[in-house]
Formats: structure tokens, C-alpha cells, sequence
């Protein structure tokens, strides 16, 4: 981010945005409370900036490029698990332990959600196709 790459779906911005939004996945699955992404890029830049000054110069920008990012996917994950919480529900009502495949595809392609992400023990029970 200090090199001017921003959050995108192509080349490096895709890179960015896959690594953004994995911390807060992961941050968030770990308990914290969002957000967080600004604890990281202060630490980042306190652990790093004397050897790479662009990282201080630039410390405004890349936090408000992560905060926006992380608030971004935080909606999107939310919408996401009301979409898989339905799905699930829906098979099980019909006595299935199969993820829709159709859900899983239309979560993935059109919000960027990772399939991996679901809540409970209930995952362990399902299969994916």
C-alpha cells in the first residue's frame, strides 16, 4: 500500500485485498472485535518504518485503505453468513447435509466469500460438492 497498490480485483490490488481480508477473517475468528486491521498497520509501521520511511510517510493512507477494506468485508462476510445460515437450514430441512453447490458458487463468484467460512460445529458435518 505504501507503493500506491490499492484493494482490487486484478494483479497486485487482488493480491492486497486477498491478503486484507484474510487477516480480518482470521482476526475476527480469533475473537477480536473489528476493527482491528488499524492495530496491525500501526504495529507494521512501528516494527518496519525505520527501515522502510515510506511506511511512516505513507501510515495515513494505508490506514485508511485497510479500514476501508476491512469495513467492506465485514458487510460482506455478514451478508454472507445469513446467505450460507439459510442454505444450511434449507438442506437440512430437506433432510440434507450437502452445501448447495449453486450457493457456494453464487457466495464465492459474486461476493468474494470464502466457501471455507461458516459458523459452529455444524461445518464439520457437511459436505461440499
Amino acid at each position: 500500500m505504501a507503493d500506491g497498490v490499492i484493494p482490487s480485483n486484478e494483479g497486485r490490488g487482488y493480491v492486497l485485498r486477498r491478503i486484507l481480508r484474510r487477516a480480518a477473517r482470521f482476526s475476527r475468528s480469533a475473537g477480536m472485535e473489528p476493527p482491528f486491521l488499524g492495530r496491525f498497520v500501526d504495529r507494521v509501521v512501528e516494527v518496519m518504518g525505520g527501515a522502510y520511511p515510506e511506511l511512516v510517510e505513507r501510515r495515513n493512507s494505508i490506514m485508511r485503505v485497510a479500514k476501508t477494506e476491512e469495513e467492506r468485508f465485514n458487510r460482506t462476510l455478514d451478508q454472507g453468513l445469513i446467505l450460507v445460515e439459510d442454505a444450511m437450514g434449507a438442506a437440512e430441512a430437506d433432510g440434507s447435509m450437502v452445501f448447495p453447490g449453486a450457493v457456494a458458487f453464487l457466495l464465492h463468484d459474486t461476493y468474494g466469500f470464502p466457501v471455507e467460512v461458516h459458523q459452529g460445529d455444524r461445518r464439520r458435518a457437511w459436505a461440499y460438492p
